[in-house]
């Protein structure tokens, strides 16, 4: 039988001598190749099942046989490959395997070239038998025989041509053709310590394929994978809800994967793993009911480890439940995403709480973390009118979670009296097997919980005594208590709901009330913004044309353009002075929806007028956009990262969108926080009369022996030339308390560098080219604005400088373009000067311009990690090749190695001179 390497270039030319002799109109040819590609299918054995034996005659090596081309052309390339594991070896066997993989296509080229023809050849039969090669070679397990025939292989070898073959077959989007044949294979292939090894591997390539093409350093956080990671494992688990027999044994190697002993590779994959079943699966993936049944009941207590604590939570469970319930209260997933997806949603939140009940429940405690955030998401179902089965939701939790933990009797009762909400929790636990325990749980409570008839008319009675006299007849009427005593316990009980919100002392019938969960609601925090809000909606008609008329002239179109820039930036303007306030993040998200939309096109305005006010206007434009990332940052850099990259931008928009960023990213780094003087809770008249008493005090000048005009004279000058009872004193009773500044942008940080290097790799506009210096230049530009602004967070700034220290560098070393490499270099100065936690070297004003910061740090509170040491020594080592090459980066590269190494050597400086101190001091 002709190998495969034959088959498939007599093949190839045997279509390329059809398509170049026989008139492509006739007949003839079609039926030659129709015949040729039937041909194939039989030559590589297509229509019959793939049979693989693994031979072992105990000398440390194994024999394979297998009834396939495709197979043995893979033991070929085992047997061919080096074990010395070079790059040039590793790229041969890399390409060999791309090769068997493409094959289709390649054919599929060949057949196209007679533009008459049809490609009648099964491409997916062929990926499937191809599949059942590399699985059936990674699952099968060896028979001891003394008679062996077959290719004797090291067994590493051909599990590293294994990964590759799956790694290209995952990269070309047949993850559910593997899928569907590991479903195929045998029961017995499943079991022991074999499939548990193997298993990890194939995980390991599916891994690989899923890695995001980004930067990031080999540490212990999870990798950036892309959606087919999930995908895959979604599938995994829709296998094992569908085979239930081999439910445990992938359970129990996806446990030991993920509880194998710590490593670079292992701790990454380990981490992905648990991120991807216990927290995509849960919150984001919508599973069905069977899957978070054997996601939180049978995997996750296997993989939780062990707490610290009897009855607290491991850090695996706390990252689990916090995504999870933090997705339940999430308001624009209960009110735009898909209503499967709240259902499945329910089912995990259920079951998470059945979870903790049983296994951590301590005095039938629910977890304080969590509390706010469950009933958030009941009240929020609650409130919705999107359809019943929200409501439905929300009460069968609500329900759920008074029975298993509440245990006060006025806090459960109202509840468990209703009807629906009794009745949604029965029916979600019908359909739950073997949960007698929890039925007989919640049922118990119930019973204990509910009060008798009789005691109830009693309560009745009893919180009608609490209440004050009517003095509407149509009120209630409860008479047995003192008005003032009403009022104080009222005002008691509205303060213990929410301290940090100063209430009015009001009479108890318009007294608030405590609501489920949630106790802050929109239209009562917008006070006086619902104007701004009206202005921004009437200049967002303005601009995107809405009702403007479609045979509008241009004068028209332009004067609606420049009143909606104009309008815009007067809203703007009055909230720049109340940014991080409550009301602020108020009117952020009720404009959310409009970003989609506006964004786009503000920056597509064709602005036509006299250049003078054509660049004012282009200015507005510009502070827009930046007052919009401010407002709410994560919708609006979530639209700028489509936005970035995009093809139907030029070089100067795309400039413009990446310094807006930069800009957003300042204001947010430098906000500045209005004091509470001890006078703000005063009345008008008190303020008055602080503001007279602060006015200059000191003994008249005698005027009455003067003329008119000297006496005038003395009057407008007096107190103006003196120390005594000048402006001195005025200015020490006038001293205006220091101005305090916040940083809210360490909260986004993260979003505002994903902008920039989520997307760098795409087609249309790829980062690393060379054509194009200015955008990717902009880009470094804004990033180092946004390291230099997260310097104080040092929470945020070490673990971020750490994550993106890679990029930068690869920057340095490797982008083709001259001027990008060096603005590279002048970023991983600040983004290492960030790391450690000294200020910034240069720092930007607000015409532009670059000025040195000459402000020293303190040496005391540098902070040199190990990574960042690390880190450094990777920049001199390049620094030191480039000069040795003579690059044009060199002299750039050395001053910023340099001005690091000062850094070092500054601070070992200043602890050798404190240590002389010291002993000076001791000395004497």
């Amino acid at each position: 039988m002709a190998d495969f390497t034959s088959i498939v270039r007599q093949v190839l030319h045997e279509l390329k001598e059809t398509s170049s002799t026989v008139n492509i109109f006739s007949d003839r040819g079609k039926n030659l190749i129709a015949d040729t590609l039937a041909q194939l299918g039989e030559t590589l054995k297509m229509n019959e099942p793939v049979c693989i034996s693994v031979q072992d005659d105990n000398s440390g090596f194994k024999k394979y046989v297998c009834t396939t081309p495709v197979g043995k052309h893979i033991l070929a390339i085992a047997a061919n490959s080096d074990s010395s594991a070079s790059v040039v070896q590793d790229q041969i066997t890399e390409h060999q395997c791309k090769l068997l993989v493409s094959f289709p296509e390649r054919l599929a080229n060949a057949v196209a070239e007679n533009q008459y023809s049809t490609f009648l050849f099964d491409a997916t039969l062929y990926w499937e038998r191809l599949c059942d090669t590399v699985l059936l070679f990674n699952f099968s397990k060896s028979q001891r025989t003394n008679n062996c025939e077959g290719v004797q292989l090291d067994t590493m070898r051909l599990l590293n041509v294994l990964k590759v073959v799956t790694v290209s077959l995952l990269r070309r989007g047949k993850s559910d053709i593997m899928m569907r044949r590991l479903g195929a294979l045998p029961k017995h292939l499943f079991h022991g310590d074999h499939f548990c090894e193997r298993f990890a591997r194939l995980t390991e390539a599916v891994f690989e394929a899923s890695k995001q093409a980004h930067f990031s350093l080999k540490s212990q956080r999870c990798a950036e994978v892309s959606n087919l990671w999930h995908r895959w494992n979604s599938s995994l688990l829709r296998l094992i809800e569908k085979r239930t027999e081999i439910k445990a044994d992938i359970l129990s190697a996806i446990s030991v994967l993920i509880n194998a002993p710590s490593g670079d590779n292992s701790t990454q994959l380990a981490n992905n793993m648990f991120e991807t079943i216990c927290v995509h699966q849960l919150s984001v993936a919508g599973p069905t009911r069977t899957i978070a049944r054997t996601i939180i009941r049978d995997f996750l207590p296997i993989v939780a480890g062990a707490a610290d604590v009897k009855n607290a939570l491991t850090h695996r469970e706390q990252k689990c439940f916090t995504a999870l319930f933090q997705k339940w209260q999430n308001k624009e997933f209960v009110t735009s995403a898909d209503l499967s997806l709240n259902i499945g949603l329910l089912h995990s939140v259920m079951y998470a709480l059945l979870y903790l009940h049983k296994e951590k429940s301590a005095e039938g405690r629910f977890p304080d973390a969590f509390v706010g955030a469950l009933l958030n998401g009941v009240t929020i179902r609650l409130d919705s009118t999107r359809g019943p089965e929200l409501r439905n939701c929300a009460m069968t939790v609500a329900a759920a979670y008074a029975a298993l933990f509440v245990t006060s009797a006025d806090g459960i009762a109202p509840l468990l009296q209703d009807a629906n909400f009794s009745a949604a929790l029965n029916e979600w636990m019908k359909e739950e097997p073997s949960t007698s325990q929890y039925v007989a749980t919640m049922s118990t409570a119930t019973q204990m919980k509910t009060p008798v008839a009789a005691e109830l008319g009693f309560e009745v009675r009893v919180s009608s005594l609490a209440e004050a006299f009517p003095l509407d007849p149509d009120e209630e009427y409860h008479f047995f208590v003192k008005q003032d005593q009403c009022r104080e316990d009222k005002s008691v009980a509205t303060r213990a709901i929410d301290a940090s919100v100063p209430l009015l002392q009001l009479d108890s019938t318009d007294a608030p009330l405590p609501s489920f969960g949630q106790q802050k609601y929109i239209k009562d925090e917008l006070d006086e913004h619902v104007s701004i809000l009206s202005s921004i909606r009437e200049c967002y008609n303005a601009l995107v044309g809405v009702g403007r008329s479609p045979n509008a002239q241009l004068h028209e179109v332009q004067e609606a353009t420049e009143s909606g820039l104009r309008g815009l930036s007067d809203a703007f303007a009055k909230l720049r002075q109340r940014i991080g306030s409550d009301l602020f993040s108020v009117v952020g998200r009720e404009t959310g929806p409009l970003l989609a939309v506006l964004l786009p096109t503000l920056i597509s305005l064709s602005i036509h007028a006299p250049e003078e006010q054509k660049q004012h206007l282009v200015q507005l434009r510009y502070g827009i956009m930046v007052d919009l990332i401010v407002l709410n940052p994560p919708l609006a850099l979530n639209q700028l990262g489509d936005m970035v990259y995009r093809s139907n931008y030029g070089i100067y928009q795309r400039t413009e969108l990446i310094k807006a960023i930069g800009e957003a990213a300042s204001v947010l780094s430098h906000v500045e926080v209005a004091p509470v003087h001890a006078s703000s809770n005063a009345t008008g008249n008190e303020q008055v009369t602080v503001a007279k008493n602060l006015k200059r005090v000191y003994p008249p000048i005698p005027t009455h022996e003067l003329s008119s005009d000297r006496r005038t004279s003395v009057v407008v000058s007096e107190g103006k030339r003196t120390r005594r009872w000048g402006n001195a004193v005025v200015e020490r009773q006038n001293r205006t308390c220091p101005k305090q500044y916040s940083n809210l942008l360490g909260d986004v940080a993260g979003a505002f560098v994903a902008v920039f290097l989520n997307r760098l790799d795409a087609d249309h506009f790829a980062f690393f080219q060379e054509m194009d210096p200015y955008t990717p230049c902009a880009i470094l530009d804004s990033l180092t604005t946004i390291f230099q602004g997260i310097t104080n967070v040092r929470h945020v700034a070490a673990e971020l400088s750490e994550k993106n220290f890679d990029f930068f560098f690869t920057v340095c070393a490797r982008h083709p373009n001259l001027s990008v490499r060096k603005a590279a270099w002048a970023t991983v100065v600040e983004v290492m000067r960030t790391w450690c936690g000294v200020a910034p070297l240069w720092i930007r004003r607000k015409d532009g311009e670059r000025i040195l910061n000459r402000d020293a740090a303190p040496y005391r509170s540098l902070v040199f990690t190990k990574a960042w040491l690390n880190a450094l020594e990777v920049l001199q080592h390049t620094c030191r090749e480039m000069v040795q090459k003579n690059d044009p980066c060199g002299r750039t590269a050395l001053i910023a190695v340099s001005t690091l190494r000062d850094l070092v050597c500054d601070r070992d400086d200043f602890h050798t001179m404190l240590a002389r101190v010291e002993d000076h001091i001791l000395g004497e």
